[in-house]
């Protein structure tokens, strides 16, 4: 059986679209969803597929049944509050916990979603001039890109903080998106217990690479201002990754280092620390301090 869906999988690796749909159902079966809620969760992800090229409406019905199917296994998934890693069931209380998310149905947690972003739709205007963007945010501000001739007032950067970087968490809905059969990585010839998509086809942001993130916030900072534009930064004393860098070579103050850094370009910079209590997956609460750097000429 094995050696069997290792030929199905190659095969649908050529093909995404070779029946039937399977990539939840042999990705992460037992691992984030049940069996019943990974064929549910194949069999939509191919309906979405293939709504009719003919349909004028076409790709505005698969981004709105994609961000509820999402939002479907996003809810349903046995693991914790995202996807790197599934939730443990050494205790009883956590395999109770497992054992109630596989009996939540798919389908009505897809139709629920769905009903919800309608109601959302309708109830709230929304500016036609909005535009979203997905790419590297060095491509979306430096000069080339789509921005190119719009005035830019406001840039918010709430940068990654940590060395994670955030495709770890959320590879699932990633490759539900692509349903492109992705190779998974491996430690030693076995599948990683997260089943991540190999490192070299997940995004990696240079805010989560210690060598790099001075250069990224830097470069952040100087396109910004060369668009005119006023820069609002949030980030931690305690946990990101640049200032804890500054603090490890014995700087006694990283925020100002920071600020320092954004005078490189900007005239004026107000910055606030505020302290907050973080709670993470698991974890007790601790006391954090959280960055805010207003930058302006």
């Amino acid at each position: 059986l094995a050696s069997q869906l290792v030929g199905l999988l190659d095969q649908r690796r050529v093909d995404h679209q070779a029946s039937p749909a399977l990539l939840c159902t042999a990705y992460w079966a037992h691992v984030y969803f049940g069996l019943r809620q990974s064929m549910q969760i194949d069999s939509l992800r191919r309906a979405i597929e293939q709504i009719p090229a003919a349909d004028p409406f076409r790709k505005q019905k698969q981004n709105l049944y994609l961000a509820a199917l999402i939002h479907a296994a996003s809810v349903s998934t046995s693991g914790t509050s995202h996807f790197a890693q599934p939730r443990s069931i050494e205790k009883d209380s956590e395999l109770m916990a497992v054992a109630r998310r596989r009996l939540l149905d798919i389908d009505e947690l897809f139709e629920a979603s769905l009903d919800a972003i309608r109601e959302e739709w309708g109830s709230v205007s929304r500016n036609p001039e909005n535009r979203v963007f997905c790419c590297d945010v060095h491509q979306l501000l430096e000069k080339g890109s789509p921005l190119d001739g719009e005035t830019v007032d406001l840039v918010y950067l709430d940068p990654p903080y940590t060395a994670d970087n955030y495709s770890r968490f959320y590879h699932v809905l990633e490759t539900l998106v692509c349903y492109d059969y992705p190779e998974l990585e491996r430690r030693g010839g076995v599948l990683t217990k997260g089943r991540y998509p190999l490192q070299e086809n997940r995004f990696r942001s240079d805010f989560c690479s210690a060598s790099r993130v001075e250069d990224a916030f830097r470069r952040v900072v100087t396109a910004c201002h060369e668009r005119g534009a006023k820069l609002l930064i949030s980030y931690s004393t305690d946990t990101g990754l640049l200032t804890r860098r500054w603090h490890s070579r014995g700087e006694i103050q990283p925020a100002a280092c920071l600020r320092d850094l954004v005078l490189e370009n900007y005239n004026r910079v107000e910055i606030r620390e505020q302290p907050l209590m973080h709670s993470g997956q698991g974890d007790s609460n601790r006391q954090v301090s959280e960055l805010l750097l207003l930058c302006e000429d």
